[in-house]
């Protein structure tokens, strides 16, 4: 039987319900201290422990959705005003934001590269 394992930010292995048992018993305790969180190895509160939690929920979200994380703060793969040009369609695009795109926005937009002139 196989055994799925969650891996932690501080490099501990645990099984999928004692990870979901030890969330459990972190949000009905919030003001509990438990020795370590899910992304550190110190001591955090079950308050603690639930906020990183949502936070990671929210970074696998956006990893879906097309954004990436950079430390904490989130960017979109492709800039604003990238996409501020690519909703205009007579406007040509710089080779380089197309490359900065994702393989589905590369292939809607390659046929708006500027040509060398």
């Amino acid at each position: 039987m196989t055994q799925h394992l969650i891996r932690l930010g501080h490099g501990a292995r645990i099984t999928v319900p004692a990870y979901l048992a030890a969330l459990r018993m972190a949000k009905a305790n919030p003001d509990q201290t438990y020795a370590r969180g899910l992304r550190n190895w110190w001591p955090c509160t079950g308050a603690e422990i639930m906020r990183e939690y949502r936070e990671d929920m929210h970074d696998r979200i956006n990893a879906r959705g097309g954004l990436m994380r950079y430390g904490r703060v989130h960017m979109a793969r492709v800039h604003p005003s990238t996409w501020s040009q690519a909703k205009d369609p007579r406007v040509p695009l710089e080779r380089d934001r197309i490359a900065s795109m994702n393989r589905h926005q590369r292939l809607r937009f390659a046929h708006r590269a500027r040509t060398e002139d």
